[in-house]
């Protein structure tokens, strides 16, 4: 039980923490980027540490959930929590396509194919010039939660935080 309580306390110590860096836009990004990465390894903590299933491609869920909920947003004008939303059907949709033949995979072979499927969607996204090729998505507009626009850095950073802890 002390163990859960000195955890639950430092997680809150390093979720107030950019509060006092509430000028240094570099620290909160990190601290930012440090939540997102956390996502995606909870997500290969779920496959490898429980499943035992190795997944090498892993990251191309979560770039195509992200490019997915940017392309809606900057190009359509949906609003934002919609495109979240879209955006884990359109990863679970190609999580499926994937699944299914790989149901048959053992082993290294299905870390072989994971790892073929992000190869190829990062190859197919750098060559993709309506998502920026190469050079990236840009100019996505900020995120607009219940008609308020989210624009400072700490409000982003505080999404951020909910998703992870959701």
């Amino acid at each position: 039980m002390n163990v859960k309580k000195n955890f639950l306390i430092l997680s809150i110590a390093l979720i107030a923490l950019p509060l006092f860096f509430f000028n240094q836009t570099f620290l909160i990004s990190i601290f930012s980027q440090v939540l997102i990465f956390s996502i995606a390894a909870f997500g290969l903590n779920i496959l490898i540490g429980y499943a035992g299933q190795i997944s090498i491609g892993h990251a191309a869920f979560l770039a195509l959930g992200a490019y997915t909920s940017a392309v809606l947003t900057k190009n359509f004008n949906l609003p934002f929590l919609l495109t979240i939303v879209l955006a884990a059907v359109v990863s679970a949709i190609f999580g499926l396509i994937l699944g299914f033949p790989a149901l048959r995979l053992k082993g290294f072979y299905l870390a072989i194919a994971t790892m073929a499927f992000g190869t190829a969607i990062e190859q197919m996204l750098g060559a993709w010039d309506y998502v920026g090729g190469k050079v990236g998505f840009r100019n996505v507009p900020n995120p607009d939660l219940f008609g308020i626009e989210i624009s400072s850095d700490i409000g982003k950073y505080y999404i951020i935080v909910f998703f992870t802890v959701l």
